[in-house]
């Protein structure tokens, strides 16, 4: 017993149970390592170190938190969060937020450049040769790309960023489907996330989640995708198509680690978004019943008989009633009251709440509050720097994504099917012995259009190209612009006012000087001493 009551001291006056004393008669050491365990456990609930980990106060307690992985949370409120994504994108105005980041990612569209470089087994012309060629090849393709012949690549990226923003994810899948129009038979196809799911027969295997097959060693094998929308009221089929996972496109940002599906940007104000959308909608709506006024006629006689003849319909209590626009006409019979029921404003401050909930919604999908509402008014100088400075950067980031999980890739897939074809000056044999080589390439974004002072920001430009800090090509690429083309044009350009007789424009490296101010005189007068 001494040693026993040594335990349960030693262990913080935690009371033995009949389990501990059994523990404790076999094994001293066991039995107060399990006491003590509990003790710990105890001491842990009652206290918490961190204050955000406290179970003590109310909203503790019901602070709800998942303890699910990525993807088995996403298994059960995928679908609900993207269903609410869809419907506030499409019926509400935060949707042109998504638009706004789509327009300013892909813009008018991104130029490749092919990059092939002169080695041992290629020399300089036959490596201008080659890029040229591609570059001809995806001209050509690119007008088509899809798999009915009708879009071109520009409108797939557009739709397939769209579905990155209220989707969280875009999916594409690369097809061959050749026509004699085509230099190539590579057609693309933007297939809706929600066709992306686990076949029931697939349902119970744990290398399949959400739709992503897995090895054993979780590499990707392939992508489980429905016939047709699982929505489809017309065309109804439970079968799938299983496509390796080298054929489809699948563009998300990972939120953690083993991650297979993204989720919608706005999840994180999803109930901001429509808790402003309905406190939009109310307000709308009692300031509509102001609006309504009624008028109430009293006659000696039968409301009925006078309202007989005007009535165009019956209140709920059978009473004749006579319509205008807005507002009700209601005839009264002798000693009825009339009362008036005014309806109660959602509540004060409209302009503040909803400034603060774009504000949070802002935050939420990672766009500039001025960028999602369109309002630009009382912005400073300095602020309207950061404003643009923070769009830039997200823009510059949402095209890095789509450069090389989606452009580069269908570059990489042209490149091969040329060589296959027989549109580029490269044998199958070379190109398997070392396709990085031909397939190495640029895309350049479009022109980024903002710029506080255009004129400082050119002539910095300059400056950096001088000192030899920067390239014509990458300053010439922030503007859109592609270095060979751009040389051929200016050459093209000069060529032509030459033989017309026009005035040619300074050459590039010559920059337009402002006028100076006039220089003080090295020795400035003094002012005379006055004395005193």
């Amino acid at each position: 017993m001494a040693m026993q009551e040594r335990i349960r001291r030693a262990a913080g006056g935690l009371k033995q149970t009949w389990l501990d004393r059994a523990i404790s008669y076999v094994s001293p050491v066991a039995g107060y390592n399990r006491m003590a365990a509990r003790a710990a456990m105890a001491a842990r609930e009652s206290f918490a170190r961190i204050e955000a980990a406290d179970h003590g106060d109310s909203r503790a307690h019901k602070w709800m938190i998942s303890r699910l992985s990525p993807d088995s949370q996403a298994e059960q409120d995928l679908q609900t969060v993207r269903d609410r994504s869809r419907d506030l994108y499409q019926n509400d105005a935060i949707g042109a937020a998504v638009d706004s980041k789509v327009n300013h990612i892909i813009g008018t569209g991104h130029t490749p450049q092919a990059r092939v470089r002169e080695s041992e087994t290629i020399t300089p012309e036959r490596a201008d040769r080659i890029n040229k060629q591609l570059e001809t090849v995806y001209r050509r393709w690119s007008v088509s790309a899809d798999v009915s012949g009708k879009r071109s690549l520009w409108q797939l990226s557009r739709l397939a960023g769209r579905h990155n923003e209220f989707d969280g994810e875009s999916l594409t899948v690369m097809s061959d489907i050749g026509t004699a129009d085509k230099p190539i038979p590579l057609a693309l196809q933007v297939i809706d996330p929600e066709r992306l799911e686990t076949p029931p027969e697939h349902s119970g295997n744990p290398l399949v989640r959400l739709g992503v097959r897995y090895d054993r060693k979780g590499r990707i094998i392939s992508y489980f995708i429905r016939k047709t929308h699982p929505g489809d009221t017309k065309q109804v089929n439970l079968e799938y198509d299983e496509v390796p996972a080298d054929r489809v496109l699948h563009v998300f940002e990972q939120w953690f680690a083993g991650q297979s599906r993204g989720l919608p940007g706005m999840v994180r104000a999803i109930q901001r978004t429509k808790d402003a959308k309905d406190y939009d909608d109310s307000t709308i709506l009692k300031q509509q019943i102001e609006a309504c006024f009624a008028a109430f006629v009293e006659s000696p006689y039968s409301a009925f008989d006078a309202a007989e003849g005007a009535s165009t319909g019956t209140s709920a209590g059978g009473k004749p009633m006579q319509d205008m626009i807005p507002g009700t006409i209601q005839y009264l019979n002798p000693g009825e009251k009339i009362s008036f029921g005014a309806p109660a404003a959602p509540g004060g401050g409209f302009m503040g709440f909803m400034e603060w909930c774009y504000g949070r919604i802002a935050a939420a999908v990672s766009w500039p509050y001025e960028m999602v509402t369109r309002r630009w008014s009382g912005l400073s100088f300095a602020a309207g720097r950061l404003v643009l400075s923070e769009a830039k950067m997200v823009t510059s980031i949402g095209q890095r994504q789509m450069r090389e999980a989606w452009f580069s890739r269908v570059w990489n897939r042209m490149v091969e099917e040329a060589v296959i074809t027989g549109e580029v000056d490269v044998s199958a044999a070379e190109f398997l012995r070392s396709p990085w080589v031909y397939t190495e390439h640029e895309w350049i974004p479009p022109k980024w259009d903002y710029a506080i002072n255009p004129g400082e920001e050119v002539n910095a430009d300059v400056d950096e190209i001088d000192a030899g800090l920067a390239t014509y090509e990458e300053k010439l690429g922030k503007r859109g612009h592609d270095l060979e083309t751009f040389i051929a044009m200016r050459a093209r350009e000069r060529r032509l006012l030459n033989d017309a007789g026009l005035p040619v424009s300074p050459e590039p490296n010559v920059r337009y000087q402002r006028p100076q101010a006039p220089q003080q005189n090295a020795i400035e007068q003094q002012p005379e001493e006055v004395s005193a």
